[in-house]
C-alpha cells in the first residue's frame, strides 16, 4: 500500500510545490546535502479529474455548505463544528461532540456526554489522502463518501431527526426548498441541466462535488520546511535544520512519515493511550479480520502538526511533545495492546534535551500559517454559521 500513487486522477492545478518566486531557480539554494540527499519536496498542487474541475463557483458553494447546520438533522451541527478553521480544521478535542453539542472546540460539550469514539482528524490537504484508505481505520471511502458518512451518523451529524437510511434525501429536499441554494447549485453547475437532471440540480452528485472542491481548497503548501525545500536556505535554522536530520536519521520519523505530505498513509500498530479506557476501537481489524490489523491505525499527515492537537486516533496526547515522547519511547501506552504486535518502525530511540527540542523545533517548521481560514458571515439557510 505504501507505494500507491496518491495522485490517480488526471489533473486541473491549483497553486502549489515550487514556482520560480519559490528560490529553485533563483540565486538561493538549500544546503545540498539536506535537500538532495534526503530528496526533500515541497507539497505538489493538487490534482482534480478533468470532469470535476474546481471553478469559484464551486467553492463557493461548498464553503457555504461546509459552514451551515442544514446539513445536520437537527440543525445544530455543520462540518465546521468538528473541522473548523480556528484549529487548523480540527477541533482541538480529545473526542469530538456532534449533533445535541453546544460551543465550539475544547470548550464543547454535549449536556448528557455523547461524543464521538475516535478523535476528530484535521481535513487539511485532506485532497492528498488516497481515497482507498480515506478513514483512520481504512474504509473504502473516498473524499466524496465522507460527505454522505457524516450526514448518515447520528452522533455527528444526524442525530435523532431521521433514519440512516434518509439522512441524505432529507438534506436535499431542505436545499431544494431553499432559493439562495437553488441559485447557488445553478450558478455552480451550468453545464449539467438537462435530460439527466430534469427537476433539480441539487442532488448527491452535486451536494458531494461542491463540499469536496471546497475541502481541497484546504492545503498547507507554504511552510518553512516547503520554503527550504525549494531553495531558500534561510526557511530554517540551524537548531530545525538539525531537528531534519534527525526526523531523516537517528529518530526514525520518516520511516512512516516522508514527504511531501509527511505521511506513507499505510496502517501500523503503535498503542497509544486511550483517552477514555471504556473505548475499544479495533481499528483496520474491524474491516479485514487480520488479527495483524488489529488495532492498525492509518498514518496520519504531520503537515500543520503543531496546531491539531490532541494526537492520535485516540486523542490521548495534549501536547507535540507528549506524542513524540510516545513516538521515542517505542509506543505501547495501551495495555491491551500486545507488545509483540507494535509496528518495528516504531524503535525506542533515546535523544537528549537538545535533540528532543531540535526535533520539535523541526516540526513546527510543517506549520503553514496562511491556510484559507476565511469563515462565511451568513449562510443561505439562516442558521447561525458554526463557529460564529
Amino acid at each position: 500500500m505504501g507505494g500507491k500513487s496518491i495522485f490517480p486522477f488526471l489533473a486541473v492545478f491549483l497553486l502549489g510545490g515550487c514556482s520560480q518566486e519559490d528560490g529553485i531557480v533563483s540565486d538561493k539554494h538549500a544546503p545540498p546535502s539536506l535537500v538532495e540527499e534526503y530528496g526533500l519536496t515541497a507539497l505538489p498542487p493538487v490534482e482534480y479529474p478533468l470532469d470535476d474541475a474546481p471553478t469559484p463557483e464551486k467553492v463557493s458553494l461548498g464553503r457555504f455548505l461546509f459552514f451551515d447546520p442544514i446539513l445536520s438533522g437537527h440543525g445544530d451541527v455543520a462540518c465546521a463544528t468538528c473541522h473548523h478553521p480556528d484549529y487548523a480544521y480540527a477541533d482541538g478535542r480529545t473526542l469530538p461532540v456532534g449533533s445535541g453539542g453546544k460551543g465550539l472546540g475544547p470548550d464543547r460539550y454535549h449536556p448528557f456526554g455523547v461524543r464521538g469514539e475516535r478523535n476528530a482528524p484535521s481535513i487539511l490537504n485532506a485532497a492528498y489522502i488516497p481515497d482507498s484508505v480515506f478513514y483512520a481505520d481504512g474504509q473504502p471511502l473516498t473524499l466524496h463518501d465522507q460527505v454522505f458518512a457524516a450526514m448518515e451518523n447520528a452522533t455527528w451529524m444526524r442525530g435523532v431527526a431521521y433514519v440512516s437510511a434518509v439522512a441524505v434525501d432529507s438534506v436535499l429536499a431542505r436545499l431544494r426548498a431553499n432559493t439562495e441554494y437553488v441559485a447557488r447549485f445553478e450558478q455552480a453547475f451550468p453545464e449539467l441541466p438537462g435530460i439527466e437532471f430534469p427537476e433539480s440540480l441539487i442532488v448527491r452528485r452535486t451536494l458531494a462535488r461542491a463540499l469536496v472542491a471546497f475541502e481541497r481548497t484546504l492545503t498547507s503548501g507554504d511552510s518553512p520546511y516547503d520554503r527550504f525545500a525549494c531553495g531558500d536556505p534561510s526557511a530554517l535554522g540551524s537548531d530545525e535544520q538539525a531537528g531534519l536530520v534527525l526526523f531523516f536519521e537517528r529518530a526514525g520519523c520518516v520511516r512512516c512519515h516522508p514527504p511531501p505530505t509527511f505521511a506513507d498513509y499505510d496502517f501500523h500498530v503503535l498503542g497509544p493511550s486511550r483517552s477514555d479506557p471504556d473505548l475499544h476501537d479495533p481499528g483496520h481489524f474491524g474491516l479485514t479480520g487480520d488479527a495483524d490489523d488489529l488495532y492498525a491505525f492509518r498514518t496520519p499527515s504531520l503537515r500543520n502538526v503543531a496546531e491539531t492537537g490532541p494526537y492520535t486516533h485516540t486523542g490521548g496526547y495534549v501536547t507535540l511533545a507528549e506524542v513524540v515522547g510516545f513516538h521515542l519511547r517505542g509506543g505501547g501506552d495501551d495495555p491491551l495492546v500486545d507488545s509483540s504486535s507494535i509496528d518495528p518502525f516504531l524503535l525506542p530511540v533515546e535523544l537528549s534535551q537538545t535533540e528532543l527540542r531540535q526535533l520539535l523545533a523541526f516540526l513546527y517548521t510543517l506549520t503553514d500559517p496562511n491556510y484559507p481560514k476565511r469563515v462565511p458571515d451568513a449562510v443561505p439557510s439562516g442558521l447561525p454559521v458554526a463557529g460564529q
